[in-house]
């Protein structure tokens, strides 16, 4: 237990995620900061060593994207900081830490709560080019730190994530919800013109549909010619990245803003601002099944209607809010007619701003840290 005159110390962990990250920082750091009962430990990618502000430390992993060397290494510095800071609770939201984690527990004495943010072992299956001695190595390193017995509590970002991992208890699911002010969403419909804005936001990759959602917005063009794409987000496979690029010559109304690193979240929340419309062009995979992106949370949360692919779990989401239009994104030559119906939807007839807002999960997210480390 922590004495009676320093606030007991948390950590939260991740290697490559921003230091700023929405989840870990927006959510989980700032609600913790705001009880002012806690010295908050955000550790994560940046290009700063540390950071300090009011109870709240930034602390680099030093892992870059596509560096195995710096990851490894990443575990190294890691483990340094937690002898360092000696934390009352860590809240792990990588399988990459949690050996490290397992090792010092019982030495530092801290609770542990394992931030389920991905099925990691579902997801190597969206590498469609890595070899399968790759993909093999990855899900015995995978499993094997997820087996740690050093868990108190999960948090799963997805409700789905309560189907696929039964063994993971006790668990709190905890979305992946806006954080923002809660705004009152009017109906809407698209209103007439000569051009839309499309906004394509986040992971970038074949598998996230970027390359379909760019052959989407050239038919869209040929009808409405003053129509622009922006493609804002990260690009994590450098030769994805030059497909891309290959993929946007000559086309002046696509902008990029892409990044081999982390963009920052500030910035791709005010380009789905500007948006008419954000396009969500998934491929059809296991990976993505009952899963709600953050994105579709940001656009209802924002007035922002999406077009999205064909998915129950998905129309399911939209149902009651009208949030979003379904779009079959594997007939192209039927876009400009699916566009056309996309105009003609009545968007936000029954949004609920709370319910996809971070505001309505915090209180559970609170009441599990302060019973943990009361324990």
């Amino acid at each position: 237990m922590p004495d009676a005159v320093s606030p007991p110390r948390i950590v939260i962990a991740s290697t490559l995620k921003p230091v700023h990250d929405t989840r870990a920082w927006e959510k989980f750091g700032l609600s913790l900061r705001e009880t002012n009962k806690y010295e908050i430990n955000i550790i994560g990618f940046s290009t700063k060593k540390i950071e300090i502000s009011h109870k709240v430390k930034f602390h680099s992993s030093q892992a870059v994207p596509n560096s195995l060397i710096s990851r490894i290494k990443a575990q190294l510095i890691f483990r340094k900081l937690l002898l360092e800071i000696r934390p009352q609770l860590v809240i792990c939201c990588t399988f990459e830490y949690l050996p490290i984690v397992q090792q010092l527990k019982d030495k530092i004495g801290f609770r542990l709560i394992y931030d389920v943010q991905e099925n990691y072992i579902l997801n190597l299956s969206l590498r469609k080019n890595s070899p399968d001695w790759k993909i093999k190595l990855w899900e015995k390193v995978i499993k094997l730190a997820e087996e740690s017995k050093a868990i108190d509590h999960y948090i799963l970002a997805e409700k789905c994530y309560q189907s696929q991992f039964h063994d993971r208890k006790p668990a709190l699911v905890l979305e992946n919800k806006f954080v923002g002010e809660i705004k009152t969403i009017l109906p809407k419909k698209p209103e007439e013109k000569y051009g839309y804005h499309f906004v394509i936001s986040g992971t970038l990759a074949e598998s996230f549909g970027t390359l379909n959602g760019i052959e989407f917005f050239k038919a869209v063009v040929k009808e409405y010619p003053f129509s622009r794409l922006t493609i804002i987000g990260q690009t994590t496979v450098p030769e994805f990245e030059k497909v891309l690029l290959k993929q946007v010559e000559n086309q002046p109304q696509i902008d990029l803003k892409i990044d081999s690193i982390p963009v920052p979240h500030s910035e791709i929340i005010e380009a789905i601002q500007s948006a008419d419309f954000l396009l969500c062009p998934y491929e059809i995979h296991a990976a993505f099944e009952g899963k709600i992106p953050s994105k579709f949370f940001e656009g209802q949360a924002l007035g922002i209607p999406i077009l999205y692919p064909k998915n129950e779990t998905w129309k399911s989401f939209f149902k009651e809010s009208a949030g979003g239009f379904s779009i079959d994104f594997y007939k192209p030559q039927e876009y400009l007619s699916q566009f056309r119906l996309a105009l003609d939807q009545v968007y936000f007839l029954n949004p609920n701003q709370l319910e996809v807002n971070w505001e309505s999960d915090k209180p559970g997210f609170l009441k599990l840290v302060e019973g943990l480390i009361q324990a």
